[in-house]
């Protein structure tokens, strides 16, 4: 196994893995309440848009796969959870993102 094999593995591959890996019990969680309350929409809106944007620095970079996949795994989760909130929105009178805003 060379250096440049390895430096790509650790560096790419295995932060995106992680990053993916990371959304899976939130989205198995809101599958099995069938609901999103306490999740924060705003998180979501403002990762998918920071996320976007890395996509966007990179490729007006420099277009390496390997650079973008964690910006590319995170937006995709990102919509799988944008989809999961509509899907399964949380239940009115219910702690939604203003209640919990109020209690911090």
């Amino acid at each position: 196994i060379n250096a440049e094999y390895m430096g790509k593995l650790i560096g790419g591959a295995l932060p995106s893995i992680m990053f993916g890996v990371g959304f899976l019990p939130q989205i198995a969680i809101v599958v099995q309440k069938r609901s999103t309350e306490g999740y924060s929409r705003g998180v979501i809106m403002i990762d998918l848009v920071g996320c976007s944007l890395g996509i966007a620095s990179i490729l007006l970079d420099r277009p390496y796969l390997m650079a973008m996949m964690p910006y590319i795994i995170i937006a995709s989760f990102q919509v799988i959870m944008i989809c999961l909130v509509i899907v399964f929105p949380a239940p009115k009178g219910g702690a939604g993102d203003e209640e919990l805003e109020s209690r911090a």
